[in-house]
This record gives structure tokens, sequence and C-alpha cells, in this order.
């Protein structure tokens, strides 16, 4: 939503947060913007896109679950029969075309759009959340999905390192993963309360 670039992204907690999260709804620019929730593996981005979309009204479209209803396989598999970058591109697809479309989604974007310029400046017309995390959390919420690409530590911290600058770029609003997901639910409310 905002085009400028915002290295300080406010954490939630700060004053006056507890007054927005009982707003009984969100501007009329809100409602008309797609809702793109960014994260690296593992961060809750499908946990977070369904109680937003819920409480929001408005359709989900979760990355994730898109590609294996299109290829009719999981992106980890996807990944080990025809390679990552087959799977980045549906990535970057999916993500596209979710941003084009006319009524506004909740959009659970895969981590890997971030470093795609074309993803990034489509993006700029979203609402954009990101759920950051410590890799070594990450990498163990990852090793209990079965969906997912097996990944090590040394290999998350390298993408995430690689990520962080664009994640940084590109949020309205960078929440702590590691929160209970009410509270990030509310914390995401309130901010989306204060859009203008």
């Amino acid at each position: 939503m905002n085009p400028d670039p915002r290295p300080d992204v406010p954490e939630p907690g700060e004053p006056g947060d507890e007054a927005r999260a009982t707003s009984p709804g969100v501007p009329g620019s809100v409602a008309a913007s797609p809702l793109v929730i960014v994260g690296m593996m593992g961060s809750g981005k499908t946990t977070l896109g369904r109680a937003l979309a819920e409480r929001l009204q408005r359709p989900l479209l979760d990355s994730d679950a898109e590609i294996e209803r299109r290829r009719g396989i999981s992106g980890a598999e996807i990944a080990d029969l025809e390679g990552v970058e087959i799977l980045h591109a549906l990535e970057r697809s999916v993500l596209l075309e979710a941003l084009r479309d006319p009524s506004p989604l909740v959009v659970t974007a895969a981590a890997s759009v971030v470093t795609d310029a074309e993803c990034r400046r489509a993006m700029v017309s979203a609402i954009v959340i990101w759920l950051d995390a410590p890799v070594d959390a990450l990498v163990a919420r990852v090793a209990s999905g079965a969906h997912r690409r097996p990944i090590d530590v040394e290999a998350a911290e390298r993408l995430a390192l690689e990520r962080r600058e664009a994640f940084v770029e590109i949020a309205d609003l960078r929440l702590d993963a590691l929160r209970p997901p009410g509270e990030l639910v509310d914390a995401a409310f309130a901010h989306l309360a204060t859009v203008r």
C-alpha cells in the first residue's frame, strides 16, 4: 500500500494498539485492497490468513494450496521432481494472478516472491503483513510439516538474510510470528483500522 520502503516497520504493542484493536471496522481503502501475508516458510502465514479472511469476510488464496490444486502434488514434490526454480515460478504466477483478481483477496504468498522485482512492484497496491521470526524457530516448525521441503538451519539463515531487505521494503506491518495466533489477528486488524 505504501510505495516508500519503511525500514522501521512498527512492532505491535506500541501505545495505542489496544484502542485500535477494538475498531468496529476498517476504512474503505482497506476494503478495496488485497491483503498479502509474507514471511519465511513456517512463519504461520496460512493460520493468520485464514483468520483474517474470516474476520474481513473475504476469500483466502493460499499459495501452497493453490499450487497443489493446480498441479496435483505438493510444493515439496514439485521441488523434488522438477526443481526449485519451477516451484518458484509457480509461486510468482499464483501471487501475480491473485493481485489481478478484481475482488480483494487475502493472499498467503510464498517467501520466494519477495526476491522477484515484478512481484514486489505488484505488491505496492496491496497491504502487506510480514510475519517475522528467528530462523531456528521456523526450522523447527517446518520439520513438523509434511507438505514442506526440509530445510536446515544454515540454509534457512542464508535465505532469511537474502530476503530480509525485500521483506522490510514491502511490509506495511511487521509482526512477531511467535506470538499467539489470536494476538496476531488482533494486531493485524488494529493496523488495518489505521490505514488511510
